[in-house]
């Protein structure tokens, strides 16, 4: 691989994925430059689609006919809670403790944001359409705070939170809650085989930074 690769990557996870995988990459590929351009994920197909990226790394499902999807792994969300919220000393958490319950979420615009609204109206929560948080961090402020709880991805949770005592995360009991994370790009592209092999170097990092992630 070299020359230039335009990517568009979703915020909530470009920040946490490409810091572990660039080192090896440009030693790899002395000759390849990444032009990284962060935007919404319902924004990357459209723009991926008008040419305006190569590749896109983005939560799947996308269900664009022209263009192409490799899953490359499932990553948990993990429920997060301000450390003195009443469900924060339970060894186990499942969904019917989430009846009633708060629930902060990403603008509009994520498909992150789309996924804990499905959960919500599962679980009888209620989501906070008013208090929108336009990143990850933000999101963990609002938790912090005590202003409700929240899904946040693992890549968020392993790469940002580290020893945050004011904030509890947990897995809740029974079926995992996981989002899949994938590239997409055209079918008329040439450098298909490249993308991939871009695909099998993200699996590769999450082998090694992320055990507990499920590779696909």
């Amino acid at each position: 691989m070299g020359g230039m690769v335009r990517m568009g990557m979703a915020p909530t996870i470009g920040p946490y994925l490409l810091p572990k995988t660039i080192p090896e990459l440009h030693a790899a590929y002395p000759e390849l430059k990444l032009h990284v351009r962060e935007d919404l994920p319902e924004a990357l197909p459209p723009a991926l689609e008008q040419g305006r990226h190569d590749v896109c790394v983005v939560p799947l499902p996308v269900n664009r006919k022209e263009l192409e999807t490799e899953p490359v792994f499932r990553e948990p969300l993990y429920l997060a809670m301000s450390a003195d919220h009443p469900l924060a000393t339970r060894k186990g958490i499942d969904r019917r403790d989430l009846r009633g319950q708060s629930i902060l979420a990403l603008e509009s615009g994520h498909q992150l944001r789309e996924q804990v609204e499905g959960l919500c109206a599962e679980v009888g929560a209620q989501l906070l359409s008013d208090y929108e948080g336009t990143s990850l961090d933000t999101l963990r402020e609002m938790v912090g705070m005590g202003m409700g709880l929240s899904f946040l991805p693992g890549l968020y949770v392993r790469s940002s939170l580290g020893q945050n005592l004011a904030i509890k995360v947990t897995e809740l009991k029974g079926a995992p809650i996981y989002r899949t994370v994938g590239m997409v790009w055209r079918k008329s592209s040439t450098r298909g085989e490249e993308f991939r092999t871009l695909a099998d170097h993200f699996r590769n990092t999450i082998r090694c930074e992320f055990p507990e992630f499920t590779i696909v």
